[in-house]
C-alpha cells in the first residue's frame, strides 16, 4: 500500500518535471526585479535611512527609503543605495546630505550618526526618480520642502495627509480680499456668514453674494514673488539635473578609462571626452548613445551595408534576361 502511493508521488513528480522543463525558455528570461516607483518627479519624505553592508561586493553602503506623499504613487516606497567605498561615493553622500538640510561632517566615523539624525527628521523633499533598464532606482534630492517633519509610515497615512490638505486649501478664508463681481465691480469681502459673503464696493454700498460670483485679484506683489520663487526653483532643478548627468558621465567616464578628477564639471569632462576617441554607435550600449547625443559628442555612425555577392548577381542575371526579351522584341 505505500509502495504504491510512493510511486504514484514518483510518477506526480515526474509528470510536473516535464511540464517545468517546457518552461525552461521563459524561466531563464524572468524578470527578477520587482516593479517600483515609476520615474518622474515627485513630492517624497525620508522614511528611513541606514548604514549597511552590500551582499555582493561587501562595501559599505547607506540604504535610503523615501515615502512618495502625493500622486498616484501616492503611499509607496522607493529606494536606492549609495555606496561610501568608492571613487565618487563621498562626494555623492555629501551633497545629499547638504541639500537634506544637514551638515556634512569632517569626520566620516560621524557619518553613521548623521544619517540616523536624517532618518529621525524625515525631511520633505521634491525629488527626481530615475529607473535603469534593469529596474534599479536612483533618487536626485532637487530640493528641500521641510528640514523636519512628522513621519507618515503608511499609504491609508499619505493619504489622508493628501485630503487634508486639499481640504485647507478649499477652506480658506476670503475675508479681507479684494475680489471682482462676475459684474466687473472691484470689492472687498468684509464679512463671510453661512456659505455666503458680504462684499463692499468703494462707494460703501454693501452686497450679499456667493463665492461662486467673486473673483480673488491678485496682489501684484506676490505675483511677482511666486514667479520669482518658480524661476529660482527651475533653475534649481536645472542645477540637479546637471548634477545627475554628471553623475552618469563620470560613470560612463571611468567605464571607457577617460581620466576623470574631482574638479570636474559638466562641461570638462564634455570636452575631454568629445577629445577622447572617435565614439562609434555601434558599440555603444543605447543609453551611452542618449548620453553622448544629449551633451553634444558627435558620434560615428555605421557605413550602410553592401549589397550580397548573391544579390548582386541574381541582379545580374535579371539584367541579362530583360535585354535578351528586348532584342527578340525588336526581331
Amino acid at each position: 500500500m505505500f509502495g504504491y502511493i510512493i510511486n504514484q508521488e514518483v510518477e506526480i513528480m515526474g509528470e510536473y518535471k516535464d511540464r517545468l522543463k517546457a518552461m525552461s525558455e521563459s524561466w531563464g528570461g524572468r524578470n527578477t526585479q520587482q516593479e517600483g516607483v515609476p520615474a518622474g518627479i515627485y513630492k517624497m519624505q525620508v522614511q528611513d535611512a541606514e548604514m549597511t553592508e552590500s551582499a555582493s561586493s561587501g562595501k559599505l553602503m547607506i540604504a535610503w527609503q523615501f515615502l512618495i506623499l502625493e500622486g498616484e504613487e501616492s503611499g509607496q516606497v522607493a529606494r536606492d543605495y549609495q555606496t561610501i567605498e568608492t571613487e565618487f561615493g563621498p562626494r555623492f553622500i555629501a551633497q545629499r546630505i547638504e541639500k537634506l538640510g544637514f551638515e556634512v561632517p569632517d569626520d566620516p566615523q560621524d557619518l553613521e550618526e548623521i544619517i540616523a539624525a536624517i532618518a529621525e527628521a524625515a525631511p520633505v523633499i521634491m525629488g527626481k526618480i530615475k529607473v535603469s533598464k534593469d529596474g534599479y532606482t536612483n533618487i536626485t534630492v532637487n530640493r528641500l520642502l521641510e528640514a523636519g517633519s512628522e513621519r507618515t509610515t503608511t499609504t491609508r497615512q499619505a493619504a489622508v495627509q493628501e485630503e487634508e490638505t486639499e481640504e485647507e486649501g478649499e477652506e480658506e478664508s476670503l475675508l479681507g480680499a479684494e475680489v471682482v463681481h462676475d459684474d466687473g465691480t472691484v470689492c472687498t469681502v468684509i464679512e463671510e456668514k453661512g456659505g455666503k459673503l458680504v462684499i463692499e464696493d468703494g462707494d460703501g454700498e454693501q452686497y450679499e453674494c456667493s463665492a461662486d460670483e467673486v473673483t480673488v485679484q491678485e496682489d501684484p506683489e506676490e505675483e511677482e514673488e511666486e514667479e520669482e520663487a518658480e524661476e529660482e526653483a527651475e533653475e534649481e532643478e536645472e542645477a540637479e539635473g546637471e548634477d545627475g548627468q554628471l553623475e552618469e558621465l563620470i560613470a560612463f567616464a571611468q567605464a571607457q578609462g577617460v581620466d576623470v578628477s574631482d574638479e570636474d564639471d559638466l562641461e570638462t569632462l564634455t570636452e575631454r571626452i568629445k577629445d577622447e576617441y572617435d565614439w562609434e554607435v555601434d558599440k555603444l550600449l543605447k543609453e551611452e548613445v542618449e548620453l553622448l547625443e544629449g551633451i553634444g559628442v558627435e558620434l560615428i555612425k555605421p557605413a550602410p551595408k553592401k549589397p550580397a555577392k548573391k544579390a548582386k548577381k541574381a541582379a545580374k542575371k535579371t539584367s541579362k534576361k530583360a535585354k535578351k526579351k528586348k532584342k527578340k522584341g525588336k526581331r
